[in-house]
């Protein structure tokens, strides 16, 4: 079925992107909880990879929607 054959395909990709979402998310929170402790390097230091893994993820959801799309022009082409 076409349904299970792109669930197959993309579900890995899928599974990562949330895994980088959940990752980001509790460095966020990580920050917010301990930024008031950190001295200024390890507040900027920690903030940089936050901008870094955050454009990271942008970069993996805009490819993920890149290659989902592409996918399904093909397939209604197929079906035309």
């Amino acid at each position: 079925m076409l349904s299970n054959d792109l669930k197959k395909q993309f579900e890995p990709t899928r599974n990562k992107i949330l895994a980088e979402e959940k990752s980001l998310n509790s460095m966020k929170e990580k920050f917010n909880k301990e930024s008031s402790v950190m001295n200024e390097a390890q507040k900027s230091q920690m903030a940089k990879k936050i901008v870094t893994q955050q454009k990271s993820l942008q970069d993996m959801e805009q490819n993920f929607i890149s290659q989902v799309q592409a996918k399904r022009t093909v397939t209604l082409n197929e079906i035309n």
